[in-house]
């Protein structure tokens, strides 16, 4: 659940219903009392991406022109900026899981998955595996894709790589371990544009010349810790 307010945002992490007890609710004379299980979500870091204009450009093509040739690569960098930010966090305050006792990738990857799959605690009792994402960086999801297309299975002729034993596996670029595994919603980001139209045209105080500017603010929280797992899949090579 999100609900927004001004300059923060109030999230609240996943939880199933505490195990069934002996005395019904009825002859309890009450029923469990509803969690408060919430954390605020503070947009308190302030960004910018700014990009001079030269007089040439703006002079043959005009600002309008300008605005939209650069549009998409503004909202890229911001995606890819708020992508970083997102793994850092959650890399931050997650548990690695030692993966060097499993010999093969998709030993791996399963233990990463039973890593979330398995939890129980005071707000959750074991993840659903449709709940479950599994990042890959590139070279580990290479090999993993690779291994799973040798793999036989008598139903569909083969082992589908990307829904492996019924997680979502995928590759990112922008993380810094091999593989991160979660809950979905465990981590909150949120963002805030500063500028109402996404990209303005502004005079920098450090420039007289004019740049395009984009604003925003946003905030990232691990809400889930628990539910947050990393680890290492390439072996290292041994020093010589």
């Amino acid at each position: 659940m999100v609900r927004e307010n001004a300059g923060n945002v109030y999230v609240a992490d996943t939880q199933t219903l505490d195990k069934l007890t002996e005395t019904s609710a009825e002859n309890a004379g009450k029923g469990d009392a509803q969690k408060n299980n919430g954390v605020i979500l503070n947009l308190d870091t302030e960004k910018e991406i700014v990009e001079d204009l030269s007089p040439k450009d703006v002079k043959f093509y005009g600002i309008p022109d300008l605005i939209g040739k650069r549009k998409n690569a503004f909202v890229k960098a911001l995606a890819v900026f708020l992508d970083k930010v997102f793994f850092a966090k959650a890399v931050e305050e997650g548990t690695e899981v030692a993966l060097s006792g499993y010999s093969s990738i998709e030993e791996k990857v399963e233990a990463m998955i039973l890593a979330v799959e398995t939890v129980e605690n005071s707000n959750v009792e074991g993840v659903d595996r449709s709940d479950i994402v599994v990042s890959l960086k590139p070279a580990s999801y290479a090999k993993f894709i690779s291994k799973c297309d040798t793999l036989a299975n008598p139903y569909n002729g083969g082992v589908n790589g990307k829904f492996y034993h019924d997680v979502e596996i995928v590759s990112n670029v922008r993380q810094t371990k091999d593989v991160v595994s979660m809950a979905r919603g465990s981590v909150a980001l949120q963002t805030a544009m500063l500028t109402d139209t996404g990209i303005e045209v502004r005079n920098p105080v450090y420039n007289p010349k004019k740049a395009l500017v984009m604003f925003f603010m946003y905030g990232v929280k691990v809400i889930m810790p628990d539910l947050v797992f990393y680890g290492d899949i390439e072996e290292v090579e041994p020093s010589a």
